[in-house]
């Protein structure tokens, strides 16, 4: 029974939290400083290394302009693993190439490095150090990931594994991957791998049989094998050893790196002798060790150079400095070691020795009497000596380190991360968001020693890493010099947004005179920055505005933590503070410069009172968005939306501290409908621009472009087409019909239509011709019997005179025709005479005259290279730019698809071949190659290939290569000129509909010549165009609308600068499900269009972009089906959908933690946390307590009270009709946590009535010497005379335990405290009560009285119900399925599971009438069960049985039900799936298996099909880095208990019995090509059409939001 169940797992949104970054040389080689001083490469700036958890993505540098650079994604995917560390191997040799080096845990590497033939990155080595159980050494429990290491010069890798296991990657020589030949250590396989010709041998220490499969599905890739002929030009690593550091007296290792400027590789590590912990610092408080190894590699012997003893047990991380030596992070601490050196800076006084130690804490029996028994005495005592620290636990560090900035920074360095500056110049990075920069100055000028100085540098988001990204000669990479260079900063945030930031240094005079003598730190940061001019000051926009700039978003976030920073130090940085201004309203923020001081010649060795400054200049330049943390989420239609009946919103918590928000997330783009017209019948509609001939005439004779008025850029004419006929509007304050007026082309349905000659003519494409107009009059008719080639010689008769026009393109001043023959033909529009003529481009072009069956054009189209990126790989075409109309376009290229697959790529108008491929672009090869030219044919034409090649292929009937600029090019108001300049998508895109209704999307590169020569005919300075295919997420099919089939209108619509608040670019599919490709950041980002439920079937037919004085820059939806008509929209307003869900932030100045949706008023409770003056702890019980007990909670009241400020927790609601504004709140009392929220609907046991209600459940923690106590408060949501909603509380009740969960059951309310649930019922009383005027005043009391409970495990951490049935989530014991009866109001356990797991949430999944159990654990694995007392496993009843196990990697913070939309418009089946969230901000789905009403399969046997469809995929993809899916979804049986992994006492499922699929897995089946995919389909036992349908029916099922 449990066999037959099957659902599907599913990543609907990647996961947006930065974890790792790195600045590497993949794509390009490190240029020389001289090449870059010539001017050889316009961007000397490396390659930027971005990890979110399971995604991948590289990014380069665009510059825009001189002084702005923006992030164009350049690769990326998705990771079967969770990457736990980056490290990059630095080629050494000239031309050499980076590699990347990933770990996953266990202990797995995966060395990658970038295929520029293939535009991909690919392992050159996998390296697999978990099969030898002795490295392990008997342990199971390793709490430190796999961390991967490099040399800087690049000499090695290594990795450090298993505590104190070290395993040391030699790098190979350029010499040895040059020929081809491994090292001379490697065995036999590898050095053959080498000698067949591969980019780098395979290797692995010991390889797994995952390994070994995802090699041999990388190997049998025929495009992939034949791409890789070069020699591989990338650094890379021979075969791997292990040394066992323990042997050296090396245990417990917490960090290492590589240091600089040593002649063999010296590693320093980073151990903890003697362990120790913070309770017990007074007896071991030095417990850190540094030691220096040198590497030698050729013996394999590692001595011992030199260390340093006594480090801080706090101390956790190390960071090499490019002048020397090592940087120690510590809690309070950074110290700076190097042989024979030490020095360091404090900063904060927590580490100071006291000026007078605290007294011993005796019990005096007259103090005791006194202050009234031991509990007081003790707790008295922490009052008067709350912040003071003892000697003998002070740090022996302290001795050498610089105390005159502790009192002023206030700051913790725990969780930092560092970045370099230069060489002697560093950013660090705190936990709270603030930044320091360090200076590592010399002593004494021409000495070596050197001393550290610290100083504030502003703040940001929370970074969770850091990066600098050094050019050659710049940065780190450069030794240290007399005047600083700029740097490039990246800071990885996984609370906020990302930052790419620009220091620049200032003057040494202009930064000396800002500072007065005896100012410090941030207050003269600050101070500085008020000084600058407002043009050298960053204003950053703010995130409510739905700015475009991007940099704004997130530098609204750095202001937001700033604020937190402020607040943290308090009087010690009251001007710091000042100068962020904090809970400012207006949002505005600015990233200061910094005051860093600057070694001069007459310094002496000791810090002089008033040295000369160097400043730093922080611009930030752009950002990565980032939704994460998500706590949780709730799914809920929010009232007062810019659309009636507009899809579900998903309201996530996210951000921390003052940068929170709650992200509002859509799966589709839900337009602006500004007015809407009922036309039956609609299939297309065309919006043309016309302008006066005065106006063209002045605009042509004028010197510059001349700057037009609103009114003259507005679309003139609208033309709607129907089934025979046309309509014609005016645009104008209104529409109007002018059909009858104009001389349009009305009585046949028009096939395209557009503008010519700079809007000074409208050309009309309709079947029988093309007509010219120059406004409402027709100047010109072309018709097609004219076009029409003749017939070859021997045709009968007539054969070729009845041709018409089945397509049409205009593109400025071209106009292309595709006709009824298979012949294309191409008009031009002369300049002086406005006319069109064939002559202009030649008549006889052989390219668009079909010679056979093979050679028949089945679509084409007209592409304006605007970005000039053809051209600029490609010199000798920048000689034939064309003068066209509109100033931006560049040069013209005409795309031809031919019916054997082939496609050609022609310059216009010379017709000269810029690419040609052969490969079958109908069958959806991986990789688009130029075809061999052949001698004499210029044309191309013999590189159409024949129709044999693509048998069983679909022919493309549409093709579309596109490219986008600046997203606000054209455009002149305001929101373009704070839009990014930098290109939306700079690189073509090819886009190709096929005949079976798939959609293609390849992106288009230049691949350097092999040998010196590119392949094919398309050579140039860049090499050779190729077009690799790119994944889109796209339903499987995309059918066009219903009536659309009668004529072959365009569905792929361009459109540029649309909307008003932030201009955005792309492509519109037009079709039943019609979706958005957003261009941004050099890709194309899929959102579905929603469409209302009466035309939910019906779908889109046609699409233009409308610009009008009553909608600017909007566009037009022509609808079609039984609800046909127009659409006149704009995009949503304060909405960005350059992101993978279009999303709207709503900041609350905290950090949200729960959610929930209170239906009956339309408003989101949110319990939030934030920073609040300190206010007095609950007195303790009346009874005197246990003196430990009370020192304890006494000095944690203390101390909040010296600090100023604590953690308040606060209930509060937001309304989504009054703009997202937060309209009540109300705090809790101090010290107490907010838990859970929900909104419930009691029965009032009194009157019977219903009632909606606002329950909050809360803890109440006074520290480990005193039970967690919790409270229950209810509010009753009114909304007062004005109109205003508010809470009001009606009800508190305390508990024993915490409550921790909250649901409705039946009238009841069902809370969790502890391990206890209990039902608890609702009444009421009403007093009423007469005043002296005579008015009569009822209040009513209410109360809850326990009716039932039941006692579990341990905790109880969430709560679910359906009907009478609850779901307990444990902490440790997994779950409980219990019933509540109202007989008796009893809760009984049904059954349970027997393992130990550490529950994280929990959720019911519906498929019809059956009932299963979802939980997630703290580790990351999703696991189902049934409840089957019939099952033979179940114990009668006894035990839940398990269907499925799946790993998703990021543990899942929340879990919600939500219903899916049937697979099939007949299927009435009741299904709810569930949707889960993580702290990385990805959304997983969790859906049972649905199959289509006209599938012909049985639930079993599309289970098995889809399992052995999985298992196919598995050997045939080349998966990234190597990694294989199926190990990665089956790690939870490799999770020990001591890391959340649980304790099964059952055995695990085996792969027949697994009940989850992979959702990501099965979407890959779409990115084969055609004959990859008939034999997958073969070997899974199905046909390729009903694997295609079933992934049909789950992606309409899984199209939510």
């Amino acid at each position: 029974m449990a066999q037959q169940q099957a659902a599907v797992c599913t990543q609907l949104h990647p996961p947006t939290a930065v974890t790792h970054c790195n600045a590497a040389w993949l794509t390009r080689c490190l240029p020389s400083t001289a090449s870059v001083g010539g001017g050889a490469d316009n961007n000397p700036l490396p390659d930027l290394v971005v990890v979110r958890s399971t995604q991948l993505e590289l990014f380069s540098l665009h510059c825009s302009t001189a002084s702005t650079q923006h992030l164009q994604l350049v690769f990326s995917c998705q990771l079967f693993g969770v990457v736990e560390s980056v490290a990059v191997l630095r080629g050494r040799a000239p031309g050499q190439r980076d590699a990347l080096l990933l770990t996953f845990r266990d202990a797995k590497l995966s060395v990658l490095h970038w295929d520029p033939a293939l535009h991909d990155l690919i392992p050159s080595s996998l390296h697999y150090f978990e099969g030898d159980a002795s490295l392990k050494q008997g342990r199971t429990v390793f709490p430190y990931p796999p961390l991967a290491l490099t040399d800087p010069l690049g000499r090695c890798g290594a990795v450090l594994m298993f505590r104190h296991q070290l395993a040391v990657l030699p790098a190979l020589d350029s010499d040895d991957l040059g020929l081809g030949l491994s090292a001379p250590e490697e065995d036999e396989e590898a050095a053959a791998a080498a000698a067949l010709g591969l980019t780098s041998p395979l290797t692995a220490a010991a390889a797994a049989p995952a390994a070994a499969a995802a090699a041999a599905g990388a190997a049998s890739n025929s495009s992939r094998a034949a791409a890789a002929a070069a020699p591989s030009a990338a650094a890379a690593v021979g075969n791997s050893y292990v040394d066992n550091l323990g042997k050296a007296g090396i245990k417990e290792v917490r960090d290492a790196c590589f240091l600089h400027g040593s002649s063999e590789p010296v590693l320093a590590l980073l151990h903890e002798g003697e362990p120790t912990w913070a309770g017990n610092l007074r007896q071991k408080k030095d417990t850190c060790v540094l030691t220096a190894l040198s590497l030698n590699l050729t013996r394999k012997h590692h001595p011992k150079i030199w260390g340093a003893q006594q480090l801080p047990s706090d101390a956790y991380r190390l960071s090499a400095a490019p002048c020397g030596g090592v940087l120690v992070l510590c809690q309070h601490l950074v110290l700076h070691y190097k042989q024979g050196q030490q020095t360091g800076v404090v900063l904060h006084p927590s580490a100071l020795l006291p000026s007078t130690p605290p007294p011993p804490l005796t019990f005096d029996p007259g103090v005791m009497a006194e202050a009234g028994g031991p509990g007081p005495a003790a707790a008295e005592y922490a009052r008067q000596h709350a912040m003071d620290v003892h000697p003998e636990a002070v740090p022996a560090a302290v001795a050498f380190c610089d105390t005159s900035r502790a009192a002023e920074l206030k700051v913790t360095a725990d969780c930092a991360s560092v970045c370099w500056l230069a060489a002697d110049k560093a950013l660090l990075c705190l936990r709270s968001g603030q930044l320091l920069q360090l200076a590592l100055l010399p002593q004494q000028a021409g000495g070596s020693a050197r001393r550290l100085d610290v100083a504030r540098a502003g703040a940001a988001p929370q970074p969770s890493c850091c990066c600098s990204l050094p050019g050659p000669g710049l940065g780190p990479s450069s030794t240290a010099q007399t005047e600083p260079q700029p740097a490039m900063l990246f800071l990885g945030s996984a609370a906020g947004d990302s930052l790419l930031v620009r220091a620049s240094p200032s003057a040494p005079a202009s930064a000396g005179v800002k500072r007065a003598a005896g100012a410090e730190g941030g207050a003269a940061a600050a101070a500085a920055s008020e000084d600058e001019p407002a043009s050298k000051r960053f204003r950053l926009e703010s995130v409510e505005t739905g700015n475009p700039d991007a940099a704004a978003h997130a530098a609204a976030a750095a202001k937001a933590c700033a604020d937190a920073a402020a607040d943290a130090a308090a009087a010690a940085a009251a001007a710091a503070a000042a100068a962020v201004a904090s809970d400012s309203e207006d949002e505005e923020a600015l990233i200061y410069g910094t005051a860093l001081m600057a070694a001069t010649g007459t310094a002496p060795a000791t810090v002089v009172a008033a040295p000369q400054l160097r400043r730093y200049q922080m611009k930030v330049l752009d950002s990565l968005a980032n939704i994460g943390p998500v706590r949780d989420f709730a799914v809920a239609d929010t009232a007062g939306g810019p659309t009636d009946g507009a899809p579900a919103a998903l309201v996530a918590c996210s951000g921390e501290g003052k940068g929170g928000t709650l992200t509002v997330l859509r799966r589709s783009i839900v337009p602006d409908v500004i007015t809407e017209v009922p036309l039956p019948g609609l299939l297309g509609a065309w919006a043309v621009q016309h302008r006066q001939q005065a106006a063209a005439a002045t605009e042509e004779a004028a010197a510059v472009p001349v700057v037009h008025d609103t009114d003259v850029q507005y679309h003139s004419y609208l033309l709607l087409t129907f089934q025979g006929s046309t309509k014609v509007l005016a645009t104008g304050d209104e529409l109007r019909e002018v059909t009858d007026n104009v001389e349009f082309a009305v009585d046949t349905p028009t096939l395209a239509a557009g503008s010519l000659c700079g809007g000074r003519r409208i050309a009309q494409a309709f079947p029988l011709g093309l007509r010219l107009l120059d406004g409402e009059e027709s100047v010109q008719d072309v018709w097609a019997s004219e076009l029409a080639p003749p017939p070859p010689h021997g045709a009968p008769p007539g054969s070729g005179g009845g041709a018409t026009i089945v397509a049409a393109d205009i593109c400025d001043p071209f106009v292309l025709l595709l006709l009824s023959d298979g012949s294309a033909v191409l008009l031009a529009a002369d300049p002086p005479t406005s006319r069109l003529s064939v002559d202009a481009v030649g008549p006889d072009v052989a390219a668009l005259r079909p010679t056979n069956a093979g050679d028949r054009i089945t679509a084409c189209s007209l592409f304006a290279d605007s970005c000039g990126w053809l051209a600029s790989q490609q010199p000798q075409q920048q000689q034939q730019q064309q003068q066209l109309g509109d100033r931006r376009a560049g040069l013209a290229y005409a795309l031809l698809c031919r019916a054997s697959g082939a496609c050609q790529l022609y310059a216009l108008p010379a017709w000269q071949l810029v690419f040609a491929s052969s490969d079958g672009l109908a069958a959806g090869a991986a990789l688009l190659l130029p075809a061999p030219r052949e001698a004499g044919s210029g044309d191309g034409a013999a590189a159409a290939g024949t129709a044999d090649e693509a048998e069983g292929a679909a022919e493309v009937v549409e093709a579309r290569l596109v490219s986008f600029g600046a997203v606000a090019a054209g455009r002149r108001d305001a929101a373009a000129a704070k839009a990014n300049t930098s290109p939306a998508c700079e690189a073509p895109v090819l886009l190709a509909l096929t005949a079976d209704h798939q959609l293609l999307s390849y992106k288009a590169f230049f691949a350097p010549p092999a040998g010196g020569s590119s392949r094919g005919g398309s050579s140039g300075v860049g090499g050779s165009l190729r077009f690799r295919r790119q994944r889109l997420d796209l339903p499987p099919l995309l059918p066009p609308a219903p009536g659309a089939e009668q004529l072959r209108l365009r569905r792929l619509h361009c459109f540029e600068g649309l909307g008003e608040d932030a201009p955005y670019s792309g492509v519109f599919v037009s079709g039943q499900h019609p979706h958005w490709l957003v261009a941004s950041r050099g890709r194309l980002l899929p959102h579905p269009h929603h469409l209302p439920l009466g035309g939910a079937a019906s779908g889109v037919a046609g699409f233009a972009p409308f610009h009008n004085i009553n909608c600017p820059h909007g566009f037009i939806v022509a609808s079609s089906g039984t609800s046909s008509g127009i659409q006149i929209s704009q995009l949503p307003p304060r909405t960005r959908i350059d992101a993978p869900w279009p999303r709207q932030r709503v900041p609350i100045k905290g950090t949200p933690l729960k959610i929930a949706h209170y239906a009956e008023a339309g408003l989101f409770a949110v319990l939030s946390s934030r920073q609040v003056p300190s206010r007095p702890f609950l007195p303790e019980e009346d009874e005197p307590g246990e003196p430990a007990a009370s020192y304890s909670y006494a000095l944690a009241e203390a101390a909040a009270k010296a600090r100023g400020t604590m953690e308040g927790h606060e209930v509060r609601l937001v309304w989504p009709g009054g703009g997202w504004q937060g309209v009540w709140r109300h705090q809790l009392l101090a010290g107490e946590r907010a838990l859970s929220v929900a909104a419930v609907r009691l029965k009032d046991q009194s009157t019977g009535a219903t009632v909606p209600l606002l329950a909050v459940g809360a803890a109440l923690p006074a520290g480990e010497d005193y039970p967690c106590g919790g409270r229950l408060l209810l509010f009753e949501v009114t909304r007062g005379d004005g109109g205003q909603w508010a809470g009001r509380h009606i009800y508190t009740r305390e508990f024993r335990g915490p409550v921790t969960a909250l649901a409705g059951l039946e009238g009841y309310l069902l809370l969790a405290s502890g391990n206890r649930i209990e039902t608890c019922s609702l009444s009421s009383t009403t007093v009423t009560s007469t005043a002296e005027d005579g008015t009569v005043a009822a209040e009513t009391t209410w109360k809850l009285q326990r009716s039932a409970f039941f006692d579990g495990p341990v905790l109880l951490t969430s709560l679910n119900v359906v009907k009478n049935f609850v779901l307990l989530g444990d902490c440790q014991h997994s779950v409980q399925f219990v019933r509540y009866k109202d007989e008796g109001r009893q809760l009984s356990l049904l059954s349970k599971d027997f393992n130990r797991i550490d529950t994280a949430a929990t959720q019911f999944l519906i498929n019809g009438s059956s009932l299963h159990l979802a939980s997630a654990d703290s580790a990351g694995t999703l696991r189902l069960l049934s409840y089957a007392p019939s099952h033979p496993g179940s114990w009668k009843g006894q035990k839940l049985v398990a269907w499925g196990s799946f790993h998703i990697g990021d543990p899942a913070s929340a879990m919600q039900r939500i219903r899916l939309q049937p697979p099939s418009p007949g299927d009435r089946t009741t299904r709810q799936a569930v949707l889960l969230s993580s702290a990385a901000g990805s959304l997983q789905l969790l859906a049972p298996l649905a199959l289509p009403a006209d599938s012909s399969l049985d639930m079993p046997a599309a289970l098995a099909a889809l399992r052995a469809l999985q298992r196919e995929l598995l050997l045939l993809l080349p998966q990234a880095a190597g990694l294989n899916p199926g190990a990665f979804r089956r790690r939870y049986a490799a999770i020990p208990p001591g890391m959340q992994g649980g304790r099964c006492f059952s055995r695990p499922l085996a792969l027949d019995e697994q009940g989850v699929l992979d959702g990501d897995l099965l979407q890959q089946f779409l990115k084969l090509p055609r004959a990859q995919q008939d034999g997958a389909a073969e070997a899974s036992g199905l046909e390729r059409q009903q694997l295609i349908n079933l992934l049909q029916g789950l992606w309409r099922a899984s199209s939510l939001l």
